[in-house]
């Protein structure tokens, strides 16, 4: 029965077929390797996508915030729901808006500003009360951020503040 598969199988038109199976697994694995790296968006805010890994850094800090503030009292259960989610979604868009805002009515922090905001936070200094560039560098690092996304983050904060 082989045999008489194999027989038939040396043609020109299976041949064809053959090649035109391989193609259109190669390029379907392309697209999908190619497309595998597509953004997902969750919101759109005046004209601006509101992507995954956005959202995601905002659920995660205003979860650890709500760690610090409630202490032992915390429970996690209550982040795993959808409405845990729908609030983080709204304050990412909150945040959107209000930063469209500032940029329309040109709010803005200096290098000087954010320079002065940091050394006054108490959290980057020493014993002796000094701020300490090694506490700095240490503390933004453990925070998740460069040192650059950490004061842009302090920027955006401050306008938002305002």
């Amino acid at each position: 029965m082989l045999q008489l598969i194999r027989d038939r199988a040396q043609g020109f038109v299976v041949g064809v077929i053959v090649l035109f199976i391989c193609l259109t697994f190669a390029l379907w694995g392309v697209e999908e390797y190619l497309g595998a790296g597509a953004t997902v968006v969750v919101a759109e805010v005046d004209g601006s996508d509101i992507e995954l890994p956005e959202f995601q850094r905002t659920f995660q800090r205003l979860r650890q915030q709500a760690q610090a503030l409630f202490g032992d009292d915390f429970d996690a259960a209550d982040w795993t729901g959808e409405t845990a989610k729908n609030s983080a979604l709204d304050h990412v868009v909150e945040e959107h808006l209000l930063l469209s805002l500032a940029d329309d009515a040109n709010l803005r922090m200096s290098d000087r500003q954010v320079a002065e905001q940091i050394r006054n936070s108490e959290q980057f200094h020493d014993e002796d009360g000094n701020f300490s560039a090694e506490t700095y560098s240490r503390l933004v690092n453990y925070m998740g951020f460069s040192e650059v996304g950490f004061e842009q983050q302090i920027r955006r904060d401050f306008i938002l503040n305002q």
